[in-house]
Protein backbone atom coordinates (compact mmCIF):
# COMPACT_ATOMS: atom_id res chain seq x y z
CA UNK A 1 0.00 0.00 0.00
CA UNK A 2 2.55 1.85 1.01
CA UNK A 3 4.57 1.28 -2.32
CA UNK A 4 1.14 2.38 -4.81
CA UNK A 5 0.87 5.51 -2.48
CA UNK A 6 4.46 6.43 -3.64
CA UNK A 7 4.06 5.21 -6.80
CA UNK A 8 0.89 7.44 -7.29
CA UNK A 9 2.47 10.86 -5.50
CA UNK A 10 5.22 10.27 -8.26
CA UNK A 11 2.97 9.55 -10.95
CA UNK A 12 0.76 13.37 -9.78
CA UNK A 13 3.78 14.75 -9.82
CA UNK A 14 5.06 14.14 -13.10
CA UNK A 15 1.59 15.12 -14.61
CA UNK A 16 2.04 17.90 -12.89
CA UNK A 17 4.88 19.08 -14.56
CA UNK A 18 4.18 18.24 -17.76
CA UNK A 19 1.04 20.34 -17.45
CA UNK A 20 2.97 23.14 -16.13
CA UNK A 21 5.27 22.90 -18.61
CA UNK A 22 2.69 22.83 -21.43
CA UNK A 23 1.05 25.81 -20.01
CA UNK A 24 4.48 27.88 -20.27
CA UNK A 25 4.43 29.69 -23.52
CA UNK A 26 7.43 29.89 -25.87
CA UNK A 27 9.68 32.56 -26.58
CA UNK A 28 9.73 34.14 -29.81
CA UNK A 29 13.65 34.17 -31.05
CA UNK A 30 14.77 36.90 -32.73
CA UNK A 31 15.40 35.80 -36.30
CA UNK A 32 17.40 39.00 -38.20
CA UNK A 33 17.71 42.57 -37.81
CA UNK A 34 18.17 44.72 -40.85
CA UNK A 35 18.41 48.80 -41.14
CA UNK A 36 16.14 51.19 -43.36
CA UNK A 37 19.06 52.24 -45.22
CA UNK A 38 22.61 50.68 -45.98
CA UNK A 39 24.63 54.01 -46.89
CA UNK A 40 24.22 57.23 -45.67
CA UNK A 41 26.21 60.60 -47.24
CA UNK A 42 26.32 63.46 -44.95
CA UNK A 43 28.17 66.85 -44.37
CA UNK A 44 29.85 67.67 -41.17
CA UNK A 45 27.21 69.08 -38.35
CA UNK A 46 24.68 66.91 -40.32
CA UNK A 47 22.33 64.30 -38.15
CA UNK A 48 20.33 61.57 -39.64
CA UNK A 49 18.03 58.58 -38.13
CA UNK A 50 18.99 55.14 -38.71
CA UNK A 51 15.78 52.76 -38.23
CA UNK A 52 17.13 48.61 -37.16
CA UNK A 53 13.96 46.66 -37.69
CA UNK A 54 13.95 43.50 -35.35
CA UNK A 55 12.49 40.35 -37.03
CA UNK A 56 10.19 38.86 -36.48
CA UNK A 57 8.02 41.93 -35.06
CA UNK A 58 6.55 39.98 -32.01
CA UNK A 59 10.15 38.91 -30.70
CA UNK A 60 10.37 39.09 -26.72
CA UNK A 61 13.35 40.78 -27.02
CA UNK A 62 14.11 43.29 -29.54
CA UNK A 63 16.73 45.33 -27.87
CA UNK A 64 19.87 46.10 -30.18
CA UNK A 65 23.41 48.02 -29.23
CA UNK A 66 24.59 50.46 -32.03
CA UNK A 67 28.44 51.04 -32.53
CA UNK A 68 30.43 53.09 -34.82
CA UNK A 69 33.55 51.64 -36.62
CA UNK A 70 35.85 55.62 -36.21
CA UNK A 71 33.86 57.93 -33.68
CA UNK A 72 36.05 60.58 -35.24
CA UNK A 73 33.98 60.55 -38.24
CA UNK A 74 30.28 59.64 -37.26
CA UNK A 75 29.14 58.64 -33.87
CA UNK A 76 25.68 56.77 -33.05
CA UNK A 77 23.26 57.14 -29.95
CA UNK A 78 20.02 55.13 -30.17
CA UNK A 79 20.32 55.36 -34.07
CA UNK A 80 21.00 58.79 -34.51
CA UNK A 81 24.08 59.02 -36.63
CA UNK A 82 25.85 62.74 -36.16
CA UNK A 83 28.57 63.37 -38.51
CA UNK A 84 31.67 64.69 -37.31
CA UNK A 85 34.55 65.04 -39.47
CA UNK A 86 35.47 63.98 -43.11
CA UNK A 87 35.40 60.10 -44.13
CA UNK A 88 33.80 56.75 -43.99
CA UNK A 89 32.80 55.04 -40.64
CA UNK A 90 30.42 51.90 -40.74
CA UNK A 91 27.00 51.56 -38.01
CA UNK A 92 26.63 48.65 -36.91
CA UNK A 93 23.61 47.30 -35.29
CA UNK A 94 23.19 44.50 -33.37
CA UNK A 95 20.82 42.31 -31.26
CA UNK A 96 21.02 41.64 -28.48
CA UNK A 97 18.69 38.57 -28.88
CA UNK A 98 21.17 36.06 -31.01
CA UNK A 99 23.73 38.74 -31.85
CA UNK A 100 22.38 39.62 -35.42
CA UNK A 101 23.91 42.32 -37.02
CA UNK A 102 23.16 44.81 -40.19
CA UNK A 103 25.65 47.92 -41.01
CA UNK A 104 25.33 50.84 -43.03
CA UNK A 105 27.82 52.86 -44.87
CA UNK A 106 28.49 56.23 -43.86
CA UNK A 107 30.61 58.89 -45.91
CA UNK A 108 30.85 62.43 -44.64
CA UNK A 109 32.23 65.15 -46.58
CA UNK A 110 33.06 69.06 -45.18
CA UNK A 111 30.51 71.06 -47.44
CA UNK A 112 31.86 74.45 -49.08
CA UNK A 113 30.50 77.15 -47.09
CA UNK A 114 32.20 80.19 -48.81
CA UNK A 115 34.47 81.17 -51.61
CA UNK A 116 36.60 84.74 -51.88
CA UNK A 117 38.14 86.25 -54.64
CA UNK A 118 41.91 87.71 -53.95
CA UNK A 119 41.03 90.93 -55.52
CA UNK A 120 37.90 91.79 -56.84
CA UNK A 121 38.74 94.68 -59.87
CA UNK A 122 41.63 94.15 -61.90
CA UNK A 123 43.06 96.06 -64.92
CA UNK A 124 45.59 94.93 -67.26
CA UNK A 125 46.36 96.02 -71.09
CA UNK A 126 45.81 94.13 -74.24
CA UNK A 127 48.06 90.85 -74.26
CA UNK A 128 48.85 91.34 -70.65
CA UNK A 129 47.36 88.12 -68.32
CA UNK A 130 47.02 87.23 -64.71
CA UNK A 131 46.39 84.69 -62.34
CA UNK A 132 43.69 84.95 -59.84
CA UNK A 133 43.22 82.80 -57.04
CA UNK A 134 40.00 82.26 -55.00
CA UNK A 135 39.98 80.64 -51.86
CA UNK A 136 37.58 78.32 -50.34
CA UNK A 137 36.32 78.20 -46.69
CA UNK A 138 36.17 75.63 -44.34
CA UNK A 139 40.30 74.64 -45.34
CA UNK A 140 38.71 71.15 -45.31
CA UNK A 141 36.02 70.82 -47.54
CA UNK A 142 36.05 67.86 -49.33
CA UNK A 143 35.51 69.03 -53.09
CA UNK A 144 37.53 72.19 -53.90
CA UNK A 145 36.90 72.26 -57.29
CA UNK A 146 35.92 75.36 -58.99
CA UNK A 147 34.92 76.26 -62.57
CA UNK A 148 36.32 79.65 -63.65
CA UNK A 149 34.05 81.73 -66.75
CA UNK A 150 34.24 84.92 -67.82
CA UNK A 151 31.47 87.11 -68.82
CA UNK A 152 33.01 88.69 -72.01
CA UNK A 153 35.54 86.20 -73.24
CA UNK A 154 36.40 87.95 -76.26
CA UNK A 155 37.89 91.03 -73.74
CA UNK A 156 39.08 88.72 -70.73
CA UNK A 157 39.76 85.03 -71.05
CA UNK A 158 40.12 82.98 -68.42
CA UNK A 159 41.61 79.46 -68.52
CA UNK A 160 40.40 76.44 -65.95
CA UNK A 161 42.71 77.27 -64.01
CA UNK A 162 41.99 81.26 -63.43
CA UNK A 163 44.74 82.57 -65.75
CA UNK A 164 43.04 85.97 -67.36
CA UNK A 165 44.14 86.70 -70.24
CA UNK A 166 43.38 90.44 -71.77
CA UNK A 167 41.76 90.28 -75.32
CA UNK A 168 40.82 93.50 -76.27
CA UNK A 169 39.50 96.77 -74.71
CA UNK A 170 35.96 96.90 -72.25
CA UNK A 171 35.40 95.24 -68.84
CA UNK A 172 34.20 91.09 -68.34
CA UNK A 173 33.42 89.92 -64.81
CA UNK A 174 35.56 86.69 -64.27
CA UNK A 175 33.49 84.20 -61.88
CA UNK A 176 34.76 81.44 -59.87
CA UNK A 177 31.72 79.02 -59.06
CA UNK A 178 32.05 75.98 -56.63
CA UNK A 179 31.17 72.29 -57.79
CA UNK A 180 30.10 72.12 -54.18
CA UNK A 181 27.23 73.94 -53.74
CA UNK A 182 27.62 76.50 -56.38
CA UNK A 183 29.38 79.23 -54.43
CA UNK A 184 30.16 82.27 -56.21
CA UNK A 185 32.96 85.27 -56.39
CA UNK A 186 33.86 87.70 -59.01
CA UNK A 187 36.16 89.73 -60.32
CA UNK A 188 35.52 92.49 -62.49
CA UNK A 189 38.60 92.31 -64.99
CA UNK A 190 38.80 95.88 -66.96
CA UNK A 191 41.04 95.96 -69.73
CA UNK A 192 42.88 99.55 -71.42
CA UNK A 193 44.45 99.41 -74.87
CA UNK A 194 47.93 98.87 -75.44
CA UNK A 195 49.68 101.92 -75.66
Amino acid sequence: MIMKMKLHHILTAVCLSLVLLSCTEDKVKVTGVSLNTRTLNMNVGDVENLKANVEPANADNDAVYWESTDSDIATVTSGVVHAINPGTATIIVTTQDGRFSDRCQVSVKSQVMRIEMETVTLTLKEGEWYQLHASITPSDATNKNMVWTSSSPNVAAVSENGVVLALSAGSSEVTATTEDGGLTATCVVTVTNKV
